[in-house]
């Protein structure tokens, strides 16, 4: 018997919701490509590129031009054309500015496997890179920024990769796990500002955003990991309606934009009342 393997998106997924879970991972249907999803993805691979000086700006602003191309082709549609616009105008900014990181060493897209409590983790870290004796996980976000208050939260991803790498480098420290917030670029006071909204680059740095590595996220962690792990398994798999959630209005954008079965699987889409944006 094959073990099952769980990733960070996997558990979030059911924490965000368990439907989609239901949907995705027990009775495995295809899952719809949106627009952050494809536009995500296509950064990511350009990224890796620029990072290992295999592609110039100028030839990895033409590529995404292509991938904007097909998303129009593709109607990958935005929840509104200014949101279209404020997206591609922030990126292609990032891209035209993105500079390599200089490092000692460096590893991008790397596989990992960790174990949690019994529970087999899996995943890929975007980016860490090593200075000395001091590992730096980097993890890039074309999302829009989020609270402080939501840091340690969105952060358990990267507390996940930091663990991983403690164990792969014991005579190494982690300095830090961060976001490279794409859209933004932060100002000399530490305010992210969308890269759309500046006239000129000077005074302003790379929006990464720190979160330094500590005991008690590692804890958080374990605990979100072995809990929702839990609450999977206490679920019937043969009864799709203990995997429903109450109708959750504060959970709109999430059910329009960015869930993988609104479109065909999700048979709450009409009672919710949610419309499909046709803006592109």
């Amino acid at each position: 018997m094959s073990r099952e393997l769980y990733s960070f998106s996997k558990l979030n997924t059911f924490y965000t919701c368990p439907f989609q879970y239901y949907l995705t991972y027990i009775k495995n249907l295809d899952r719809e490509q949106n627009c952050y999803g494809y536009y995500g993805n296509e950064l990511h691979r350009l990224l890796e590129e620029l990072q290992q000086r295999k592609m110039t700006n100028q030839e990895a602003i033409q590529k995404y031009n292509e991938v904007i191309e097909y998303a129009n082709l593709m109607d990958y549609n935005f929840p509104t054309p200014n949101s279209r616009i404020n997206y591609l105008e922030c990126i292609l900014h990032y891209l035209e500015y993105f500079v390599p990181i200089e490092c000692d060493k460096y590893c991008i897209e790397e596989y990992f496997e960790y174990y949690i409590n019994g529970i087999t983790m899996r995943g890929y870290i975007d980016l860490y890179y090593i200075i000395g004796n001091k590992v730096y996980v980097i993890d890039y976000k074309s999302s829009s920024k989020f609270s402080k208050k939501d840091l340690p939260k969105k952060s358990k991803q990267l507390i996940l990769y930091a663990m991983y790498l403690k164990e792969k480098y014991p005579d190494k420290m982690i300095e830090y796990v961060a976001f490279d917030m794409c859209k933004y670029i932060k100002n000399e006071k530490g305010v992210l500002i969308e890269r759309n909204k500046i006239d000129n680059i000077r005074n302003y740095e790379r929006a990464i955003v720190k979160i330094k590595y500590t005991k008690a996220l590692e804890q958080q962690l374990i605990a979100f990991v072995t809990d929702t792990v839990k609450q999977i398994k206490q679920l019937d798999f043969n009864d799709e309606s203990v995997w429903c959630k109450n109708d959750d209005k504060s959970n709109q954008f999430f059910c329009k934009t960015l869930c993988s079965h609104y479109g065909k699987g999700c048979k709450y889409n009409v009672n919710k009342g949610f419309r499909k944006s046709k803006s592109q």
